[in-house]
């Protein structure tokens, strides 16, 4: 399936032909799927996340999977388990929330994110 950056194109022009859908495509099961998701593997990482309060109030109303689960910790912290799909976006969002996130599992995810973000800091010293 091809995938353009629709925000990249400056123009566009009608076709002489009628676009073709796959036989069975639904559009979105594709999407919740993950069809549109930078894929590292055709596995699932189970997450296990250490978050500060604030962070996680928004992961109660847009939950990461259907079987996250949220506890608070004996730190105020909020931790949270969950299944979703091992892909590029899920490492660009933790990274995203810096300080405010740890990664307890799974292991190599956190040893990449650990190393990522030293790296970073490394720039600023």
């Amino acid at each position: 399936m091809l995938q353009l950056a629709l925000h990249r194109l400056l123009a566009a022009e009608p076709l002489e032909t009628r676009a073709r859908r796959p036989e069975g495509f639904d559009l979105a099961h594709y999407v919740d799927e993950g069809g549109l998701n930078f894929t590292l593997s055709d596995g699932s990482l189970t997450l296990e996340l250490l978050l500060d309060p604030e962070t996680a109030f928004h992961l109660r109303e847009t939950p990461l999977s259907q079987d996250q689960v949220m506890e608070e910790t004996a730190d105020r912290r909020v931790r949270l388990t969950a299944t979703v799909a091992d892909t590029a976006q899920v490492r660009w969002w933790l990274l995203g929330l810096g300080d405010q996130v740890e990664v307890i599992s799974p292991q190599s995810l956190r040893e990449t994110i650990a190393t990522t973000l030293r790296q970073a800091a490394a720039r600023y010293d």
